[in-house]
């Protein structure tokens, strides 16, 4: 979750650059003799020297996270280092010559299968194929205009229900959710099974699964928001593709019980999804983080990810990011779902609960030995617990179940209020 800037590549920049450049492309091209790259190194380091480049680094450093090369309008290159990959540097970039150029020009090889994934997502169509020169493999031509552009909608969002069906009387909402996402340039797509068919359900988990796996399959979908929650989406776990789920490079937003599908991704692909409810966006208090919402999802930005936290104990969290809602969550347990708790950092929230359930949550959580596994703990909001100002608070129980040893932080950002923010499960975080 690092903020970057972007600015134009400066000479101290050179040394970090050039090894980006090496090190991705041996790690995206290995079809491709090593010695390939490392024969061009030299020549590449000068070029870049007098290129028009520019470099994503650290907010507050210079630490390189990624660059884009541009002659003209042709993109020679656009690298992101590795550890920094799927974190919005790559997009970040792309969106910043956008803003400087009418149309941009590519070429990648078409077995980078990820690369090419990318630039469909970021609007850019494949012109032509065409044999490398120097390598003998095929190549895409892709280019990208920003009138034609401008003419259609950037993103398609599938909506699904995957937990209880919707009742009637949420048409109102998603008519409201509709309108805002077309407003914000998302063309909304709702899946077969939205609404209640008689019952809580609105198909059977197959059905439920299927609608889902649809639009992983549909490539001019870009990302898939959950809308419901209840108890029900647990049933769908074992009828989804999670190999079309890994390859498709879509992120799945949803929260409360859609925790026992978000987990289950990361679990069977160690794919990210976000924790988030997009009709909260429609709501008297959500409305506020549309702005964060746009930025987020459409311009590579950190907005939505970014909350605020105080430490309970301990001054430093850092691990991948996994949990929920703890009652949703512990369905995983002794399932093929469950996600590796090693070295994590586990989110906990909760909507309803008194004491006595949160004590039963964690003291299953404790006889799992979650908390022997985990690098600390990350408290979202709770409720009821925290409405009705139940003794023990959260926080003390917390505290009881995990030890002393454990780092613990809260924030009042994340969870089941209208105004939540979102959080990132699968993902690398660090606090402190």
């Amino acid at each position: 979750m690092k903020k970057q800037r972007i600015r134009a590549l400066e000479e101290q920049d050179l040394d970090q650059v050039i090894e980006i450049w090496l090190h991705v492309n041996l790690a995206a091209h290995s079809f491709i003799p090593a010695d390939y790259w490392k024969g061009h190194y030299q020549e590449v380091k000068e070029a870049l020297s007098e290129a028009e480049v520019y470099v994503a680094c650290g907010e507050k450093n210079n630490q390189i996270l990624g660059f884009a090369g541009l002659d003209g309008n042709y993109i020679a290159g656009l690298f992101v280092a590795e550890k920094w990959q799927s974190h919005g540097i790559g997009k970040a970039l792309i969106n910043y010559i956008k803003e400087i150029r009418d149309s941009l020009e590519l070429h990648v090889f078409a077995e980078n299968q990820g690369a090419v994934r990318f630039y469909k997502r970021e609007g850019f169509q494949i012109r032509e194929e065409q044999l490398g020169q120097d390598t003998g493999k095929k190549e895409y031509r892709m280019t990208w205009n920003k009138k034609e552009e401008n003419k259609i909608f950037r993103y398609k969002a599938g909506i699904v229900c995957c937990s209880n069906g919707q009742p009637e009387k949420a048409a109102v909402t998603l008519e409201a959710l509709k309108s805002y996402l077309l407003s914000a340039g998302v063309v909304p797509v709702f899946g077969d099974y939205i609404y209640q068919a008689g019952s809580v359900y609105s198909g059977t988990a197959r059905q439920r699964a299927q609608s889902l796996l649809n639009f992983y399959r549909d490539e001019e979908i870009r990302v898939i928001f959950d809308i419901s929650g209840g108890d029900l989406a647990n049933e769908i776990l074992p009828y989804l593709d999670y190999d079309l789920i890994a390859k498709s490079g879509k992120e799945f937003w949803g929260y409360s019980d859609l925790t026992t599908v978000i987990n289950a991704i990361y679990a069977k692909t160690g794919k990210s999804s976000v924790l988030y409810q997009v009709k909260n966006l429609v709501s008297p208090e959500g409305q506020a983080r549309r702005v964060a919402f746009e930025n987020t999802l459409l311009k590579g930005r950190r907005d939505l990810f970014e909350f605020s936290y105080r430490f309970l104990q301990g001054e430093r969290l850092e691990g991948v990011l996994i949990g929920g809602n703890i009652r949703c969550l512990l369905k995983l347990a002794g399932t093929e779902y469950w996600p590796d708790m090693n070295e994590k950092i586990l989110l906990l929230e909760a909507l309803g609960g008194d004491v006595p359930k949160m004590a039963a949550y964690l003291s299953q959580l404790n006889q799992l030995h979650v908390f022997d596994q985990i690098n600390g703990i990350l408290l979202g909001t709770f409720t009821e617990m925290e409405k009705n100002r139940f003794s023990p608070a959260v926080e003390e129980l917390v505290k009881q179940y995990a030890g002393e040893r454990l780092p613990i932080a809260k924030t009042g950002e994340i969870g089941h209020a209208k105004d939540a923010k979102a959080a990132v499960i699968g993902k690398r975080i660090l606090l402190g």
